[in-house]
Parts: C-alpha cells; structure tokens; sequence
C-alpha cells in the first residue's frame, strides 16, 4: 500500500508544480530536526525501555505566492527516528543457563511528509502559514539474529492531518533573483488512517503522532 500510493502523490506534487503561473516563486532546501510531542507508538509494550523522542531528516519546499490569487507552499520532509541494538536476544544451551550468543533487534520509524499551505506574511522576513498534510509511515523491527538471515517486520500506514508554521526569510542581495536563509518551525498533527496489516490483527490499535521540527537551509527566489 504505502510504495504505491506515495509513488501516485509524488506525480500529483510535481503536476501541481509544473501547473503553476510561473510568478513570484521559490524554492528551499533544509535540514530539519525535531521531536514528537506525542507519538502513540510509546504506549506499545515494545517501547518500556525508551521512547521516541527526537527525530531528524531533510525537508524540500516549493512556494508561489500568486496561485489563484493565493500563496501556496507545498513541501515533503522525511523524518527518522530510531534506535540501534535496542533488545538483545540470549541464546543458552538446552539445560545450561550460561549464554552461548546474543542477537539483536534494531528499531525505527520514518515518515514521509507531504504539506499543503496557504501562506501569510507577517512582514518581509516574517511569515505563517497552515494547511492539510499527508504522510507514508513505516515502523519497522529488524532482528539480527547470529548465523540467520536477518528478519524485518514492517508497518506501512497513510496518515492525514494539519500543519501549521512560523517562516524567517533573510535575502542575501536585493536582486529581483536572490539567494536567501530561510529557517521555520513547524508542527505537525496526523493520524493514521490506512493500515497494510497483512495478516496483524489491528483492531485495537491507532497511530497519532504530534512533531514539532526546527529547519534552516538557503532558498532561492525566481
């Protein structure tokens, strides 16, 4: 499910980018790094030893701010979260105690973000903006067990919520073509609604993620 409805989004972003009155537009590329306010996956008995807290990845943004008349960003951001060696497994012989080899289980989730905004200026640096978003997300277990092939378990989900952020614009000349510093916060509601359950019974579970993620990176207006 989750390949094959992100490889539909992404021609749906670039349609939209290709389709737009080409006016007062830019573009920014940013390294992001954040956390989760709430994130329901810390309520699974997996996660008793620690819980999901930072994340970090990179986001792209394209904005126009003559769309219809309106100022319309569109972004993707991939965030990561993840832990290394977070179980270990201890192999023993048949009747003694005494370990004979020790396996380990790595766990992540990752998120593949897709925002709509309608923007506002606050001033010539100073911006808002919200909007629906839309996100792939896998949570995935893989265990390394010694002398076997390695085993993931993955979780594919389509979530959908908001978003809503505060920008910073800083041009590096005054050129109607300019390089510029952007930075932003933005946070984040969304909730799972499409699950690729295979064969988990899924009755009694949820996903509900709440970020909030710091960007700086360059821009530029053309």
């Amino acid at each position: 499910m989750s390949g094959k409805n992100q490889k539909l989004m992404v021609p749906l972003f670039l349609f939209l980018f290709t389709s737009l009155s080409f006016s007062q537009h830019q573009i920014t590329l940013k390294p992001t790094i954040g956390g989760y306010i709430y994130n329901s996956e810390n309520s699974l008995k997996i996660m008793e030893n620690e819980d999901y807290v930072l994340n970090y990845g990179l986001e792209v943004s394209y904005e126009n701010k003559d769309l219809l008349g309106y100022d319309i960003q569109l972004d993707y951001s991939y965030i990561y979260s993840g832990f290394d060696n977070y179980l270990e497994w201890v192999r023993t012989g048949e009747s003694d105690p005494t370990p004979i080899g020790f396996s380990y289980s790595d766990i992540s989730l990752t998120l593949n973000n897709f925002d709509i905004s309608l923007k506002s200026e606050l001033n010539e640096n100073f911006s808002y903006g919200f909007g629906p978003s839309f996100s792939f997300v896998n949570r995935t277990y893989t265990y390394d067990f010694e002398d076997f092939v390695d085993f993931v378990d993955r979780l594919a989900s389509f979530a959908v919520g908001i978003n809503a952020s505060i920008d910073f614009k800083y041009p590096l000349n005054e050129s109607e073509q300019y390089l510029f510093i952007f930075s932003s916060v933005k946070y984040r509601y969304l909730f799972g609604l499409l699950y690729d359950k295979g064969l988990r019974d899924l009755s009694d579970y949820d996903q509900h993620f709440i970020t909030g993620n710091f960007s700086v990176g360059l821009g530029y207006n053309f």
